[in-house]
């Protein structure tokens, strides 16, 4: 049996190779994986605002000016620039605010600012994003959701 020897700048020459050949792997890896993922959203269809409420048997009724805001019991955050507010047992109002308020995806709780007990298209929409930096989107229309007649 033969013994190979190896000097201490050989073995370490080797294994610095075999570390970066590892490395290279990785990082190869994570990009096609990253890429994948990237080519996979994009190729995703953007829903609309009329098909996330029509899965919810909704439909965006008359605009209006002011929902009454001591009634507000819950919210819903359909997409990057609307939110879905409860005002009581079947009555839900749409909120589009003027930029993306992509934060509001990750946010547990949503407060308004209010004029004079109401919320109107001149308030805020108020909250904090994952890493607690506060979330202010101006409202820039609210819409009566209606129930979609039921199909026969």
């Amino acid at each position: 049996m033969k013994e190979t020897a190896m000097t201490g700048t050989a073995m370490e020459q080797a294994s610095a190779s075999t570390r970066n050949a590892l490395l290279l792997g990785c990082v190869a890896a994570v990009a096609t994986m990253l890429a994948a993922c990237a080519s996979t959203a994009g190729n995703a269809p953007e829903v609309s605002i009329e098909e996330r409420l029509q899965k919810q048997h909704l439909q965006i009724g008359e605009s209006i000016q002011r929902i009454p805001s001591f009634g507000i019991s819950g919210w819903s955050y359909l997409d990057k620039r609307h939110v879905l507010i409860d005002n009581g047992p079947g009555k839900q109002y749409l909120i589009r605010t003027d930029i993306d308020c992509d934060e509001l995806a990750f946010a547990n709780h949503l407060g308004y600012t209010s004029t004079a007990g109401a919320l109107t298209r001149f308030d805020r929409l108020k909250s904090r994003s994952a890493s607690g930096w506060p979330i202010d989107c101006n409202i820039e229309a609210i819409h009566q959701l209606d129930k979609l007649p039921a199909l026969q």
